[in-house]
């Protein structure tokens, strides 16, 4: 991998602006994607908190890539770089358990269990993260985002693959994009587009991919709890009485004698 050219401040430009614009944008339209889940509060939360997630760790990637490298502030985004990971990997998984477990308890194992694997990893990667070699700790992420497989399968079984399609196809590029950390290649422009650069796009397609798959969920939800009330309103409308009509008041009669006079 050749030393990557600084330009205007930026230890690596294209891998940091590509996560600070992300970021940014993500930031922009996190308002949107949690509003989305109109009437359903448990999956309003879980939308903010990855909407939350994926800013900070785009941003503390971002930050990563703009610090000159052995700087201690370079140090310290790195493992809030790692830390981000983990935590969004596990927040991309919780807004489908709100949506689709229909079983308290399994849904509370479940995403307990999601977190706490979560923050055993970044408190590990943040501990020993120069003693893990850099292989083992890509392996270590594609083991714990490959947990969503099984919700992947169950969901082209139940709703097809079209509905689906952003969903699978956000793991297609996050693993991709594994597969060329651990290869390091493609190296497209040398000292400008490594093959970490091409990685961050792919980063950036897969939680878009994501956000506008979590989008579609959250909007069906809202619509499946509004149903409920909207089918009530032409029953409680026939109960209602009806309005009684006005009626014109009788005209007088005038005696016939009166129209000589």
């Amino acid at each position: 991998m050749a030393e990557i050219l600084p330009w205007l401040g930026f230890a690596e430009p294209v891998a940091s602006l590509s996560h600070l614009l992300g970021a940014v944008g993500a930031a922009c339209l996190a308002p949107r994607l949690a509003a989305s889940a109109a009437g359903q509060r448990s999956l309003r939360r879980a939308l903010g908190v990855f909407a939350a997630c994926v800013v900070f760790l785009l941003a503390a990637s971002g930050l990563y890539h703009f610090f000159s490298p052995g700087s201690l502030a370079r140090a310290v985004a790195r493992r809030l770089d790692h830390v981000g990971i983990w935590l969004t990997t596990a927040a991309c998984a919780a807004p489908l358990a709100r949506a689709y477990l229909r079983r308290p308890r399994l849904e509370a194992w479940l995403i307990g269990g999601l977190w706490t694997l979560a923050l055993v990893g970044a408190a590990a990667k943040t501990v020993w993260l120069d003693a893990i070699p850099p292989w083992l700790g890509v392996l270590l992420f594609v083991a714990f985002g490959s947990v969503g497989t099984p919700v992947a399968v169950w969901l082209v079984c139940v709703r097809g693959l079209r509905y689906t399609l952003p969903f699978f196809l956000c793991g297609v590029c996050l693993t991709l994009g594994a597969l060329l950390e651990l290869v390091e290649a493609p190296v497209l422009l040398p000292g400008v587009i490594e093959y970490h650069e091409v990685v961050h796009v792919l980063v950036l397609a897969g939680l878009f991919l994501h956000w506008r798959f979590l989008l579609r969920v959250a909007h069906e939800a809202a619509n499946a709890e509004a149903a409920p009330a909207a089918a009530k309103l032409p029953a409680q409308a026939r109960a209602e009485p009806a309005p009684a009509r006005a009626t014109a008041p009788a005209r007088a009669t005038v005696p016939g004698g009166a129209h000589g006079a």
